[in-house]
């Protein structure tokens, strides 16, 4: 048993070791190219600094700080530097705001182009570096420039993008912008997951922004990884109670009669209120949630699209505290995710329970004291490393506040719930290298599909040995982005522990007890339908829906564009046969704008909640966003990738497939007809799903059995969409609309 578990540790560690080099050695490749060339492909913005265009201050300390750069130079080219010497001419850019002009000097393209392009976004860390380097160590007159290379791009300065703003012409071409830029300070370098900036001066001239090469995030899970092999080492494999559970037996944690009583009581409390039409009715799958499995060690928690799956979890959790209170025993529960955005929704559900409760209470009180403990009014909700405030009725914690202000704030409370993501939880346990520090009494992991397994080990460093384990998610959805091909690994440790998976699909082939719900209230049943027969009762789920809210039936003269919005067609495929595009298709531009300028207008339909499209690649997401205007509204955006959107819905979500040409689907077809990309891209709407895609991809024919698989859902979603609504010509190419209805 020993042994095995030690081969798990060790290959989580090699795991993490490939996928970083695999992930480095794609920046560097795409870093040998010239930076005109790298802006064709969008890995590059070309700016120019102009101090004009900064404050006074910031002009002023970016000029003494080459000053100071200068002299230092200067002095080295005649001999080493003392200790003292460089200490007068030490400076720092960090934190220091910078505007930086979008430039097209010497591209092939436009800004526009360029600004349709890239792939930097708002919040992404980049590299600033000068279009041109010279080599400092020789004299001026010698000194001719080059482009940088790619190990200097490695060391070169590190800022956050904070802010793209654009000036547009009538027509909506990108005509002038620019770009605010916060420094950073110099990290420790590795050599491998962390390379330290070189601070060099920022003069008038052209720069170049690249994202950061630096991960972070990786080099945390390595350490708690390296661990997880010394603990084994050492026989102390219990330091990690998610890795113990994983390599020895432990089937369930310490739950007394008088905790799972109080638990049950928790659900007959919200089953009366229901009878009392109060409250909404609990199924069976989530009554059983709820007032079950308290003795569990790990419990995994199945929840298809649109199930609820993050607000039943929040009267699980509540009902789990009720249990503990009535032992008297502190309680404190983590909740995690991945993401900030999914553990601050995870928090708020958790808090919209507890306004539910406080309402019962006020209501009929002397019904809630009979089921309901009065102190799971008053349990405190802590945030931790947020990166927006949530409001009231949360105790916050940002990123940059001391850990162990944080700690002693979990620790004066009994029972309390924190939310905070993997990488929040170590940064509680660095300081505690035994391993001791357990705050936690119950770890929930939602989106699950998404977190690898030494992700998941560092969200678990806080878990008590006889702490829960609830793991939510749906592997039906987005897995953990990986790319090293780990399902062609052909080394024996790698498919006998599968430490590539993410931590829901590795516990599905473990005998873990499992709850799966099945009903939907987010899709309209005839997507719920689809989707159940093509996905989940795989499963043994018989997913399904209620919801019969359409769209309402509006007249509108262009016939195409009529068909689609055929209001009693909840599912739409638009199958055109244009099969020259790759990673953007002006085409698909062509048919769907019409569409939602349509939805806008007709239906009144916004970025926030109406509208959403979906797309697989970011050239089309900027090409999109470009020419729909109505899908921006208040600086937010509503297209995205299919990972981005995962999480989110919309009352009408248009998904665009872009890819058309036969060739490029087939090279990449483990991307666009990966069966959990359609899953996850057909769940997002409520009320109306419009698919437009190449007749390349429905005609699309393979001989190897996973892809030939993965393309069936493709070929039954058409045969699903049985009724051909309308049939012709939209500009070059034949266009058919088919339609599945009630």
């Amino acid at each position: 048993m020993r042994n095995k578990a030690r081969h798990l540790a060790e290959s989580m560690k090699e795991f993490i070791t490939i996928e970083r080099h695999v992930e480095l050695a794609e920046w560097k490749a795409a870093r040998w190219l010239e930076p005109e060339k790298r802006v064709l492909r969008g890995e590059t913005l070309l700016v120019r600094y102009c101090e004009e265009d900064q404050p006074s201050a910031v002009a002023e300390a970016i000029r003494r700080g080459a000053e100071k750069y200068k002299k230092k130079v200067e002095l080295e080219r005649v001999g080493q530097l003392t200790a003292d010497e460089k200490k007068l001419f030490r400076w720092s850019y960090d934190k220091l705001s910078v505007k930086l002009r979008l430039a097209d000097t010497g591209l092939k393209c436009t800004l526009d182009d360029m600004v349709l392009r890239s792939t930097l976004q708002e919040g992404d860390k980049v590299v600033v570096y000068s279009r041109w380097a010279v080599d400092d160590r020789l004299p001026i007159s010698e000194q001719k420039p080059f482009t940088p290379t790619v190990r200097q791009l490695l060391y070169g300065p590190r800022a956050s993008l904070d802010k793209i703003v654009l000036d547009r012409a009538e027509d909506g071409t990108v005509v002038a912008g620019y770009v605010e830029l916060t420094m950073e300070p110099t990290r420790r370098s590795d050599r491998v997951y962390c390379f330290n900036s070189i601070e060099k001066p920022i003069e008038p001239g052209l720069y170049t922004l690249d994202i950061d090469p630096n991960n972070i995030y990786s080099y945390l899970c390595l350490q708690v990884v390296e661990r997880l092999c010394s603990a084994e080492e050492h026989g102390k494999p219990e330091s990690n109670a998610l890795y113990y559970r994983l390599t020895r037996n432990k089937p369930s944690v310490a739950w007394s009669q008088t905790a799972q009583q109080a638990q049950e009581r928790f659900l007959r409390g919200l089953e009366e209120f229901a009878k009392e039409g109060l409250l909404h009715h609990f199924d069976e799958e989530r009554a059983d949630y709820i007032s079950g499995h308290g003795s569990d060690a790990i419990l995994l928690v199945q929840g298809p699209p649109g199930t609820g799956k993050s607000y039943t979890t929040a009267f699980a959790v509540l009902a789990r505290m009720q249990g503990a209170m009535a032992e008297e025993r502190r309680y404190c529960v983590q909740l995690s995710c991945k993401t900030h955005a999914a553990t601050d929704v995870l928090i708020k559900s958790l808090r919209k329970v507890q306004q539910i409760l406080m309402k019962l209470h006020e209501e009929r009180p002397e019904l809630f004291s009979k089921y309901f403990d009065r102190r799971l009014l008053a349990v405190p909700l802590i945030r931790v490393g947020g990166r927006e405030q949530l409001g009231g009725g949360f105790i916050e914690y940002p990123k940059d506040s001391s850990f162990n202000k944080v700690l002693k704030e979990i620790g004066k409370y009994r029972w309390v719930a924190v939310a905070m993501t993997p990488g929040s939880a170590y940064k509680l346990a660095w300081n505690d290298r035994e391993g001791n520090c357990r705050w936690a009494d119950c770890l929930v992991i939602d989106e699950a599909s998404q977190i690898n397994l030494p992700e998941a080990c560092m969200a678990a460093l806080g878990l008590g040995e006889e702490g829960q384990l609830i793991v939510v998610g749906d592997h039906r959805q987005m897995p953990p982005i990986v790319r090293h091909d780990w399902e062609g690994e052909p080394r024996r440790t790698f498919q006998e522990y599968e430490s590539f998976r993410s931590l829901f699909g590795l516990l599905m082939s473990r005998d873990v007890p499992i709850v799966r719900f099945s009903e939907s209230f987010r899709l309209h049943k005839v997507m719920a339908r689809f989707l159940c027969n093509e996905v989940y009762i795989r499963d043994g789920i018989n997913f399904y829906s209620r919801r019969e809210e359409l769209l309402d039936d509006v007249s509108y003269d262009e016939p195409f564009v009529r068909a689609v919005l055929k209001s009693d067609y909840p599912l739409i495929v638009v199958i055109h046969d244009e099969a020259v595009s790759q990673t953007q298709n002006l085409y698909e531009l062509s048919l769907t704008r019409p569409v939602l300028e349509a939805l806008s207008k007709l239906y009144g339909l916004d970025a926030s909640d109406g509208l959403g499209v979906v797309v697989p690649h970011r050239l089309q997401r900027g090409l999109i966003r470009r020419f729909v205007s109505c899908l921006t509204t208040d600086g937010t955006s509503a297209v995205d990738t299919v990972e981005r959107f995962q999480g989110d819905e919309r009352d009408v979500v248009v998904v665009s497939a872009t890819e058309s040409d036969p060739q490029f689907i087939q090279l990449c077809s483990k991307f666009l007809l990966d069966p959990r990309r359609l899953t996850v891209a057909l769940s997002r709407a409520r009320k109306k799903m419009v698919l437009v895609a190449s007749r390349s991809i429905f005609e699309m024919f393979e001989p190897d059995r996973e892809t030939f698989e993965n393309l069936c859902m493709w070929k039954n979603l058409k045969r699903f969409c049985k009724d051909i609504l309308w049939e012709g010509k939209v500009g070059d190419h034949n266009v058919c609309v088919r339609g599945a209805c009630i």
